[in-house]
């Protein structure tokens, strides 16, 4: 949808870049995300003057609201938005004890040819995967992001990048940066398991934490 600034709106992203801080106050339904995000959009791109903003909300707005405003209008649908939603620490304390109890799998189906070829390619045995998985530091984290997929949209993936040093089927040492997606799947009997996306990076990625 094409995004056309009623009057007022104008005035508000004009007032929000003249003044480094301030306060934006509207009625339910009139605009106040877009008037932000259009804001945020332009101290990006336009001005240069921010690099990364950090958005403090309520859960069920984090979640929603933000990502449906930029899937909305055309002149936001260039905006990534990584959410953190939850504690970091206690998903991967979740994750380390499924780990641990050998309740996790590797996806390794048609779709998943990246994860088989990166297995492959470092002769990665169920001991070494675990092994890595167990290693992982909350300063591996990167972000944690709703699951696309509308069936399973209440799921919360967790994207993690280690660094290590792997021994490729050559026997010659590297240096990896392993994109780990995990998908903490919860059971109604309070049991959980974790799938897990196991790769070479293939995409930029910012740490949370570093």
């Amino acid at each position: 949808m094409r995004y056309v600034p009623h009057e007022y709106q104008s005035y508000a992203e004009a007032f929000i870049l003249e003044h480094p801080a301030c306060g934006l106050f509207l009625e339910m339904g009139h605009g106040k995300t877009v008037v932000a995000l259009t804001t945020i959009d332009a101290l990006l791109y336009d001005y240069f003057e921010v690099v990364k903003v950090l958005v403090v909300a309520p859960l069920r707005v984090a979640e929603d609201t933000w990502s449906k405003e930029c899937e909305k209008w055309e002149n936001l649908k260039h905006i990534t938005i990584a959410k953190v939603l939850g504690s970091e620490k206690e998903g991967l304390q979740r994750i380390k004890e499924c780990v641990g109890n050998n309740k996790y799998i590797i996806s390794q189906g048609e779709n998943r040819q990246e994860n088989i070829r990166f297995i492959q390619e470092y002769n990665l045995n169920k001991s070494k995967q675990s092994e890595i998985l167990l290693s992982i530091d909350i300063s591996d984290f990167c972000h944690s992001l709703n699951n696309i997929n509308p069936k399973f949209a209440h799921e919360i993936l967790y994207v993690f990048c280690p660094q290590r040093t792997l021994f490729n089927v050559l026997g010659e040492d590297e240096f990896v940066d392993i994109y780990i997606k995990f998908n903490i799947i919860e059971y109604a009997d309070n049991n959980r398991a974790i799938a897990v996306s196991f790769h070479k990076k293939n995409k930029p990625i910012d740490y949370l934490f570093r």
